[in-house]
């Protein structure tokens, strides 16, 4: 989410930076600002004003201050808005040049007022920022014109680099600026990061881009067509269609590269029609024929291992699925033998290896639920883990208090599995000999992860151990398996402070975070 915020802020801080720079540009005359090229487009004032309040806007919306954000963004869209009905209805109601006088008309139908395109980015930036702020079907929503503000940016600034002036400029109307086109290219980057990690944080199954990113693609179709028409049939283009099955790789749909095939195939067809009689037609049709098959070949070789990583998916959950039911029988066996004993000390034995053998079931399980069946977060099995133990062990749960204080920590079966059999050894004994006779009081477990040390802490403030106690030369088999799996298994160390209250203190390094499957 760090990344995510950083990558934002950046995304917005240039467009922020170009606005009030082109702003001073007006202010001081100074053309190349606000032209960039003596030839090209600039960016009207009112353009700059807003790219202003819009990155203002989204900054203040990306760290919560929803409020004053939408009071920056409603403007944006209104002036957006009010641009568009001006082209189509054919009028002037005074905004173009409300703020300053237009003396630079390069590619400009109407002095002062920003290009249809500007007006419909900002129109569209400002309601995907505001439906940013919602949930269910308006993030969805939110992420489709995330990608249209961001088409719209490429396809303009695309086509200054080929000569095709209809990517940005719209019939004789004005067009958008080549620093606008840029600006408009990070904005929708930025909303497109702030929507996939809302829709992460509150899904975390979710590993491939959401159904709304066909958008994305079908600009990158169309940048690629734009591409393509401009380059010498000598050359051959496939590779630039390649990129695009490449990023359908990560879309949801099985089929996705294959469909992205047909698309590109199309579009390779169309651009060869486009000059009917190029300098070479034999080395044309031979690129023609053989981008065709580079297309077809990588998209087929890729939906083949898409297919068989899905199957490979479906099976290892299967098994951790069987695992887990595996295990939970084994549980229930256990319990229908306690019934046919009468040695207390034998019911004991079985409850706590039928706990053992419950948290290790809840690591299949979570591995199953998870998105990604190599690895697991350490809070939230802990988190489940402790549930689990208390239904079991606090029949009155009102007389000790458990408190958890856990960070995401993503890690492999090989230290998740070890260190919920420590936890449950330490819980299960604070619970049995701290609070005797339902001595009220806390139990405490801290997750914390620096660098790439783990440390994991059990406290509990009931009846405390004598500090002349060694548990490292104990009889009792829960500690002498918790010495085992902390020093030999997971390589780590395991300490015992009693001042003030006992706590267990567990710490390893996270060398088995490599992926196994």
């Amino acid at each position: 989410m760090k990344k995510a915020t950083y990558t934002i802020n950046t995304s917005t801080a240039i467009p922020l930076l170009i606005g009030l720079v082109v702003l001073y540009g007006w202010y001081t005359k100074n053309s190349v600002l606000i032209q960039v090229n003596p030839i090209f487009a600039p960016m009207q004032f009112n353009t700059a004003l807003s790219f202003v309040l819009s990155a203002f806007g989204l900054l203040l919306i990306q760290h919560k201050n929803y409020l004053f954000g939408k009071i920056l963004l409603i403007p944006v869209g209104a002036i957006g808005a009010i641009t568009i009905f001006e082209y189509i209805l054919g009028f002037n109601i005074g905004v173009d040049e409300l703020f300053m006088t237009h003396d630079i008309v390069v590619e400009t139908s109407h002095p002062g007022r920003m290009a249809p395109n500007t007006a419909l980015c900002f129109f569209l930036f400002s309601i995907t920022c505001i439906l940013s702020t919602k949930k269910g079907v308006y993030l969805k929503s939110g992420g489709i014109l995330s990608t249209i503000v961001f088409g719209l940016g490429l396809v303009a600034f695309s086509g200054y680099f080929s000569g095709m002036e209809i990517a940005y400029g719209w019939g004789r109307f004005t067009s958008m600026a080549v620093h606008t086109s840029f600006a408009f290219i990070l904005f929708g980057i930025a909303t497109t990061i702030r929507f996939l990690a809302i829709e992460a944080n509150q899904d975390e199954k979710t590993v491939m881009l959401p159904y709304w990113s066909i958008g994305y693609a079908i600009v990158l179709a169309g940048t690629i067509f734009l591409i393509d028409i401009r380059l010498s049939h000598v050359v051959s283009s496939s590779i630039f269609y390649v990129i695009l099955i490449l990023f359908g790789w990560n879309m949801p749909a099985r089929k996705s590269t294959l469909f992205l095939a047909a698309i590109s195939s199309c579009l390779l067809f169309i651009s060869s029609l486009i000059d009917p009689k190029p300098d070479n037609t034999y080395v044309a049709v031979t690129n023609y024929i053989s981008g065709i098959f580079i297309i077809w070949v990588t998209a087929i070789l890729l939906y083949k291992i898409k297919n068989s990583l899905l199957v490979k998916d479906v099976l290892l959950r299967e098994l951790y699925h069987r695992t887990k039911n595996n295990m939970q029988f084994l549980s229930s066996m256990l319990s229908i033998q306690s019934l046919y004993t009468n040695y207390d000390e034998v019911k004991v034995i079985i409850e706590e290896t039928k706990s053992r053998i419950l948290g290790m079931a809840l690591v299949q399980e979570k591995l199953y639920q998870s998105s990604d069946l190599s690895q697991i977060d350490l809070k939230d099995y802990i988190t489940d883990l402790v549930e689990l133990l208390k239904g079991s062990l606090l029949s009155d749960s009102s007389h000790v208090d458990i408190v958890t204080k856990l960070e995401n920590t993503p890690t492999n079966i090989d230290v998740a599995i070890p260190c919920g059999l420590i936890i449950n050894e330490l819980f299960t004994n604070a619970i049995k000999h701290g609070f005797p006779d339902n001595k009220k009081g806390t139990v405490e477990i801290e997750l914390r992860k620096t660098g790439d040390e783990i440390c994991i802490s059990v406290t509990n403030n009931g009846v405390s151990i004598p500090a002349e106690f060694d548990f490292k030369k104990t009889s009792s088999y829960g500690l002498n398996a918790i010495i085992m799996l902390s020093e030999h298994q997971l390589g780590g160390s395991l300490t015992l402070n009693t001042e003030g209250a006992t706590t267990f203190i567990l710490k390893f390094k996270d060398t088995l975070k490599a992926k196994k499957i």
